[in-house]
């Protein structure tokens, strides 16, 4: 049976941000095992204090969009996805990755954070030599990182498309006629490949000009 998700505002008085590192943590061995390593590298981000103030930060912003801020080039949108598990279904592996708010029980289920999502109104620097920072005549909606909890599985499959479905309905609240992001390509392009399934169309490759090469595809899915 495939899981039902609650996907919520991010809020740092939940401290999300700091839940959202231990997402992107937990994807690391996973995608070593993948081969995909230079998706992401080997090191650690939750660690870094600079990484958890930025986070942090991301949080902030959202949640000033959320009490009425006007959407601009600036805004952020943070989301979380959550899924109730039943405590009959509650592992040793589940329940420590599981906070006080998230060990309570109500009606026989407790609530676990899975999955994020944040959302931008404008492209990020590195992607802009194929997509500017936002088009007044063709404006988009930027998805700018989505990210599964690895120590949640089961309970996390399907998290990701659920917030692709909720990055629609946020584009179309806002009257924009598509949405953009970008992915890792390397791999053999696994990600493309998942995002082409989804709708998206590829608009072409960009570098980081970084420390290191960092091979991307943006693309962009048309709504209307």
């Amino acid at each position: 049976m495939a899981n039902t998700f609650y996907i919520r505002p991010a809020s740092n008085a939940l401290e999300d941000g700091r839940r959202i590192l231990e997402f992107v943590d937990s994807q690391l061995p996973y995608l070593q095992r993948l081969g995909s390593e230079g998706q992401w590298g080997l090191e650690p981000f939750g660690d870094d204090e600079r990484t958890q103030q930025g986070y942090k930060g991301i949080v902030t912003n959202s949640e000033a969009t959320e009490k009425g801020r006007p959407w601009d080039r600036n805004s952020t949108k943070a989301f979380i996805a959550e899924v109730d598990i039943p405590v009959e279904k509650l592992t040793p592996e589940i329940k420590a990755i599981m906070s006080p708010q998230e060990a309570t029980e109500s009606n026989g289920f407790v609530r676990l954070r899975v999955a994020s999502m944040f959302v931008d109104g404008r492209s990020v620097g590195y992607a802009r030599p194929v997509l500017p920072e936002q088009d007044d005549n063709d404006p988009f909606l930027y998805v700018a990182h989505v990210v599964s909890d690895r120590r949640a599985v089961p309970w996390c499959n399907g998290a990701g498309n659920a917030l692709l479905e909720h990055a629609k309905k946020e584009a179309q609240s806002l009257g924009l006629g598509r949405i953009c992001l970008d992915c890792w390509n390397g791999n053999g392009g696994r990600l493309v490949k998942y995002y082409e399934a989804k709708g998206y169309q590829p608009l072409g490759v960009v570098f980081d000009d970084g420390e290191k090469d960092w091979p991307a595809t943006v693309m962009e899915l048309r709504l209307k």
